[in-house]
């Protein structure tokens, strides 16, 4: 357990963010500062996705019996 910084980003460009808020089950976030923009801010990687694959995944998981995203 460390108190390391290992993620930053930077806010808006007068440097004030005011508000930040997560959703519940998904690792997104929504930031609003002094330009009166919101930002929505989503983890990605340094390299692109491989999307092999992608079609079958969505087409089994659109038959999911999970509830609904929203």
């Amino acid at each position: 357990e460390s108190q390391a910084i290992v993620q930053w980003m930077e806010g808006d460009l007068n440097g004030v963010v005011n508000c930040i808020e997560t959703h519940p089950r998904f690792p997104v976030m929504a930031t609003s500062g002094l330009d009166k923009d919101v930002k929505i801010w989503i983890p990605k990687k340094e390299n692109d996705p491989d999307f092999k694959g992608m079609k079958k995944v969505v087409r089994e998981n659109s038959f999911s019996p999970h509830r609904p995203l929203f």
